[in-house]
């Protein structure tokens, strides 16, 4: 076999072969960072506490369970045009009243 034969195709391998671990470390890196935001997303306030979603008209609320819903601003609730908003509005309420209570909240 010519040895430059020999030497293109131990080229061509050698460039197979990074592609390779190129594609294994970016499948890798994806993964790792789905992890992170599957994390972050059950670390929110309304993943962890469930508040109960209820729709009111066209609005959406987002209530603590066993707290009352007389729209006092002393409760933890959230309100949005759709349930998502919602539970968004209800998070930043957690950690508004957190912060105002003084506070270091870590879910």
């Amino acid at each position: 076999m010519d040895d430059r034969v020999v030497c293109v195709a131990t080229e061509e391998i050698r460039a197979t072969e990074a592609a390779k671990r190129q594609c294994a470390e970016n499948v890798a890196s994806d993964a790792i960072d789905e992890n992170r935001q599957t994390q972050a997303e059950l670390r929110r306030p309304c993943r962890l506490l469930r508040p109960e979603i209820v729709q009111d008209g066209d609005a959406y609320g987002a209530f603590y369970p066993d707290l009352p819903r007389g729209g006092d601003p002393g409760h933890l609730q959230g309100w949005g045009e759709t349930p998502d908003a919602a539970e968004k509005d209800f998070d930043a309420n957690y950690y508004r009243k957190a912060h105002v209570a003084g506070e270091d909240v870590k879910l």
